[in-house]
């Protein structure tokens, strides 16, 4: 963030900003339900060795908040206990498999896993760029949504693969719809069906139906729930960045910073 800085939310499991001084996450430990902070080690990574003092043995840890790096104090929160995100299992961290490093990843369960902003984000013009895994062939990745229908940032959704904002869903790009830990990435511009892009592992996905904002669908409230059909992703998804800036001049710069962390293509 200090490369690219003004983002409107940052979410992350390393240090995103120089000048952040607060935590990464608040983790809940389900033996007792004490719950902790968990910043970050002295190179910038989440302090993993405070995490397993914490969440010991044969217990479970889910992540009651997300902390907002951005300075905006837009931390994502989830007060009930059923749909936390988890991050330990049986005293186990989850990470990136398959990639060049182990991350942590926090794990969204698809049934009723989801995070809700402190603040809502009002804007049409958005970038935002994550690292995430679908974890089933018709699943979905992470995503940011709003207090209307549509998910609004870039999704590879289910079996029909990748778009923006596509509902009701006319037609997406199915070429792309694995579920490997991919890099997910793009920018919705100004107005109804003004378009935008989006890209995996920085490469672009086309053809891309954008469809029209829908209502408060550029209302940006929670993370992982579409609320009016209350759909959940079933993913893993270890940072989230959201400005509200047409940023696809630097977005190879971002993604490129973001993959040499998580080494994901």
């Amino acid at each position: 963030l200090n490369s690219y800085p003004n983002a409107s939310v940052a979410y992350s499991v390393r240090l995103l900003r120089n000048g952040y001084t607060g935590d990464s996450i608040r983790v809940r430990r389900s033996s007792d339900n004490a719950e902790q902070n968990i910043g970050f080690d002295g190179s910038g990574n989440l302090d993993t060795t405070s995490l397993t003092n914490f969440i010991t043995g044969s217990t479970d840890g889910f992540v009651t908040t997300w902390y907002d790096q951005s300075g905006n104090g837009n931390d994502a929160v989830q007060t009930s206990a059923t749909s936390q995100p988890i991050i330990v299992s049986g005293g186990t961290i989850f990470t990136l498999s398959g990639t060049g490093v182990s991350r942590p990843v926090l794990r969204f369960d698809g049934v009723n896993d989801s995070m809700a902003l402190t603040n809502t984000i009002n804007t049409d013009v958005h970038t935002s760029a994550y690292p995430t895994q679908k974890r089933s062939s018709n699943g979905w990745t992470a995503w940011f949504s709003g207090v209307g229908d549509a998910p609004f940032t870039p999704i590879i959704f289910q079996t029909s693969g990748a778009y923006i904002t596509n509902f009701p869903t006319t037609s997406s790009n199915s070429s792309y719809n694995n579920t490997n830990y991919i890099l997910l990435s793009g920018r919705q511009l100004a107005g109804n069906g003004n378009g935008g892009s989006i890209r995996v592992n920085n490469s672009n996905i086309t053809p891309l139906t954008i469809a029209n904002f829908l209502g408060d669908d550029n209302i940006f409230t929670q993370i992982n729930k579409r609320k009016a059909a209350q759909d959940y992703s079933n993913c893993d998804v270890p940072e989230m960045i959201m400005w509200a800036s047409d940023l696809e001049s630097d977005l190879t710069g971002i993604n490129n910073n973001i993959n040499t962390y998580y080494q994901i293509y």
